[in-house]
């Protein structure tokens, strides 16, 4: 018995591309959501970690460890902010910076970083913005030493 050619099932050259169309836009948008996420992520992750830095050398200061203010800086060349005692040499901590995203408003070890006073807290100020690629988060440290991250 012979079948009949034009039964025979299956897919044409344009279903098959016109599927892989479709599939490649879904693809496209999946990769710029998934691009959108990632640089989030690494702004939190830096933010998140100079924020924990401040509070630490702000909690550090009013518990009067060693009589003297604690800071933060950041030593540029080794992608680090160090935590200090008294002055910027005298570091007891280090946390990674990313090099990934750019923050500005954080000062070097050599300038004297951002201080918070022994026993009441209160600190120099700064403004801290994490950015990358148009996307920031802000972190502010006021007088009184409060520290507030903002997206």
């Amino acid at each position: 018995m012979r079948r009949d050619e034009s039964s025979i099932g299956g897919f044409t050259l344009v279903e098959l591309l016109l599927a892989l169309a479709i599939m490649a836009v879904i693809t496209g948008f999946g990769l710029f959501a998934g691009m959108d996420m990632y640089r989030d992520s690494l702004i939190h992750s830096e933010s998140d970690t100079l924020e924990t830095a401040l509070r630490r050398a702000r909690s550090q200061s009013m518990s009067g460890r060693g009589g003297v203010a604690h800071g933060v800086c950041r030593d540029e060349s080794r992608r680090v902010y160090e935590l200090y005692a008294g002055a910027p040499d005298g570091s007891y901590a280090e946390l990674p910076s990313s090099a990934a995203v750019l923050v500005s408003g954080v000062p070097a070890c050599k300038d004297g970083g951002i201080a918070f006073s022994a026993y009441a807290g209160t600190s120099t100020g700064a403004r801290i913005i994490v950015a990358e690629e148009g996307a920031e988060r802000t972190i502010t440290v006021n007088h009184e030493g409060w520290i507030d991250t903002e997206d």
